[in-house]
């Protein structure tokens, strides 16, 4: 089983296309567990869309907190329910592929990652915006990718950080990263202790579709 983690705090435009590209390119939601977490959005109609998509409640604040206590706190929670994997979506992803859940399953099988990355080389359509440029491998290297192939569907093993959203995730790793991670590059620093590889898919599953994050939403 993939929980699906929706962190949302406000942006409706985006959520929505989020939100029904996921349901768009996935159909069949037998493999998934959907669970929203939202940081205090001002526009009452976030949770009723998340709602409406299918996503359960599992986090809503009162106050912000932001992204990185959002994902602390939902790891912790489904670290504590038994859940094993988690695919970590922000509120400003467009689904364009259906999440290669078979690839993913083999993938783990032959080389246990702690996280299996779900856009490639291009987080963006502009593929003049390379992803990743600031994420390193171990000892600070520049990252090395092997190119291999899982359930008929070339994919990408190496050693690198963090592996940000939207990623499938082992819950205890990204449990362990936040625990007193203040902001996001704590985590991506103390993901280069991990030795456990990082895998990505090589055609994108989603495109990163925002920027500008909402006003004191902090990661």
């Amino acid at each position: 089983m993939i929980h699906v983690v929706l962190l949302t705090c406000d942006r409706r435009e985006y959520t929505e296309r989020t939100i029904e590209s996921f349901r768009r390119e996935n159909p069949q939601l037998d493999a998934f567990r959907l669970w929203h977490c939202d940081d205090v959005s001002t526009d009452q109609k976030i949770r009723k869309l998340a709602s409406r998509g299918g996503f359960e409640p599992l986090i809503h604040t009162d106050e912000r907190v932001g992204v990185t206590e959002m994902v602390r706190r939902a790891a912790r929670r489904l670290e504590h329910a038994g859940a094993e994997w988690m695919l970590l979506l922000e509120n400003d992803w467009e689904s364009v592929r259906p999440v290669p859940v078979a690839q993913f399953r083999e993938i783990v099988t032959r080389h246990s990652p702690w996280c299996v990355r779900l856009y490639g080389r291009f987080k963006e359509r502009d593929e003049q915006r390379p992803a990743g440029t600031r994420h390193r491998g171990r000892g600070g290297a520049d990252p090395k990718w092997q190119t291999l192939e899982a359930a008929g569907e070339p994919y990408e093993l190496g050693s690198i950080h963090w592996g940000n959203p939207p990623s499938i995730s082992r819950v205890r790793e990204v449990a362990w990263l936040h625990r007193r991670a203040r902001r996001e590059k704590d985590a991506i620093a103390k993901s280069g202790e991990l030795t456990a590889p990082v895998a990505r898919v090589v055609q994108n599953v989603f495109f990163h579709i925002g920027f500008a994050r909402t006003q004191g939403f902090v990661s």
